[in-house]
């Protein structure tokens, strides 16, 4: 007998794995622990009394209720129902009353076909002991939004005379969309990691990712009913450059954040504000001619970095100005371990600098030179008149 059968004749139950279980009530019990330990220091004169038991009752709390809900959790599917049940309450829904289940990654959020109705979502789904009998009880009793959003989109395009006259001169129209945007997301990738890794030469590669972008966005233009930059392959069936727009401009920012400095950022706050208002509204005339207003956040997010990055570009890539010099004294040296290692001078004033400042430089450089050493600074006026420096022993 199969598990479709078994959960037509009755309920079934399902509960956390194993593993899953003692790694939670593991955890569980070093809060405790915790929380003990915090009681033991209000034994100690010295101790605020106040901000133990602040920490003690809350973590002896979230410690009780984590070991409690782990056995208490659990999913129970029936042939025409659906329930959550936890340490705190349970929420269950008829198959009639679901409107249908979204997957989010490990996660599923089960939607109702009224707010009246409890939402139910399962966390983690692959955690489950037989997480597959419950994904094919989803997908035997439910319906998949995201692919009947998709397959909703897809239909829509192929009725959209604009693009053919027949399905077929449609169907051949999206997949040579298709085809251009994947050419222009490979590009974005490749263009990302020239940037990060090899940019050389690199006034050229520069010049590319800045040519490319406004391609990208000419592209769109251009298949203004056909591309989007909702970037979400599960309900939608157009064709997306969103990838490639994001990394042109987040390698873009990534490189002018390690290369240059700018002498005075608040100059920069002008030509950023009109690059910006400019993009948006273009993007704003793009998503007029697709009679739809599907934003997506992606292309707010380039704006503002595509804004920054391709201002200092401009102005400090392409400046070829000479340079004013001016002489600093190393003053000290240190190294900041983070996410990523930056390597610091602190140099002494110079030209309009009239204290002492933490400079980030090159590790070549921070391991050429030595605390006292005369350095170079030369400063540029740059192209867009936003002056800009960087510091070198030459």
């Amino acid at each position: 007998m199969n598990a479709s059968t078994t959960l037509l004749q009755s309920e079934k139950e399902y509960t956390l794995k194993q593993g899953w279980k003692i790694f939670i009530k593991g955890f569980a019990l070093l809060m405790f622990a915790g929380a003990a330990y915090c009681l033991y220091l209000l034994t100690q004169k010295d101790e605020n009394p106040y901000i133990l038991l602040a920490i003690a009752i809350p973590v002896a709390v979230l410690a009780y209720w984590a070991w409690l809900d782990t056995d208490k959790n659990k999913i129970i599917l029936t042939h025409d129902s659906i329930a959550r049940q936890t340490s705190i309450k349970r929420k269950e829904l008829a198959i009639k009353d679901i409107k249908g289940y979204r997957t989010e990654k490990d996660n599923v959020f089960i939607k109702p076909i009224s707010s009246a109705y409890p939402k139910i979502s399962i966390s983690g789904i692959s955690y489950w002991r037989n997480s597959q009998e419950i994904q094919h009880w989803l997908q035997t009793n439910l319906i998949d939004l995201d692919s009947a959003a998709y397959e909703e989109e897809l239909q829509t395009i192929l009725e959209d005379t604009n693009l053919g006259v027949t399905t077929e001169d449609r169907q051949k129209k999206l997949a040579s969309v298709k085809k251009i945007c994947t050419y222009f997301n490979i590009a974005g990738i490749v263009t990302f990691f020239m940037l990060l890794v090899f940019p050389k030469p690199y006034q050229l590669v520069i010049s590319i990712d800045l040519l490319l972008s406004v391609i990208c966005i000419i592209v769109f233009g251009v298949y203004a009913g056909t591309i989007t930059m909702v970037d979400d392959s599960k309900k939608n069936a157009y064709p997306t450059l969103s990838t490639a727009l994001f990394l042109f401009a987040a390698g873009l920012l990534l490189r002018m954040m390690i290369d240059y400095d700018l002498l005075d950022y608040a100059k920069c706050v002008t030509p950023v504000i009109v690059v910006s208002i400019s993009l948006a509204f273009l993007f704003f005339l793009i998503y007029k001619l697709r009679k739809s207003y599907k934003f997506g956040y992606t292309i707010a997010i380039v704006i503002i970095i595509y804004s920054y990055a391709g201002v200092v570009a401009l102005n400090c890539v392409f400046d070829s100005s000479s340079a004013k010099t001016y002489h600093a004294t190393i003053l000290s040296k240190h190294i900041s371990h983070g996410k990523s290692t930056t390597y610091y001078l602190e140099i002494s004033k110079w030209g309009t600098r009239t204290n002492s400042e933490d400079e980030s430089v090159p590790s070549s450089l921070y391991n050429e030179v030595n605390t006292g050493q005369n350095v170079n600074v030369y400063l540029k006026p740059g192209l867009l008149n936003i002056p800009w420096y960087f510091i070198s022993t030459n």
